[in-house]
């Protein structure tokens, strides 16, 4: 059980976070739906895909290949796009892979970086330039 100060400090990480409630979070918000045949999870944020991660804080000297070997560990990669210097989205052939990526990568360094891994929203689709495919 948390103390009333470890629950508002969490309150208040939470709230700065891209992504409070996240499977990465110590938040305490963690309600995820299942909707549609699709099986997509609504987090209070917007349709997160089942098969695309977000990767966040990707070092500049990491190159797309580098990307694609840690990943590939998870399995067949469809599809990697770079936007900015440390955001990355990686597409999976699968939903079991993705979802092992995403639980076992995150924080993976590389490059003296610590890579973040989330589930790609349908906004970080259309950041990417990606048409939104899960609905």
């Amino acid at each position: 059980m948390l103390s009333l100060n470890q629950q508002s400090h969490l309150n208040q990480q939470s709230q700065h976070s891209r992504y409070p409630g996240s499977y990465h979070d110590a938040a305490p918000y963690t309600a995820h739906v299942a909707v549609s045949k699709y099986r997509l999870c609504y987090a209070g944020m917007g349709l997160k895909s089942e098969y695309v991660l977000l990767v966040q804080n990707v070092s500049s000297r990491t190159r797309r290949s580098d990307l694609e070997y840690e990943f590939e560990r998870a399995g067949p990669i469809r599809n990697i796009a770079r936007f900015r210097d440390d955001e990355t989205l990686v597409e999976f052939k699968s939903r079991s892979d993705a979802s092992w990526a995403y639980k076992n990568l995150d924080r993976l360094d590389v490059d003296g970086s610590t890579l973040r891994v989330f589930w790609a929203e349908e906004a970080d689709f259309e950041d990417f330039g990606w048409e939104w495919f899960e609905n």
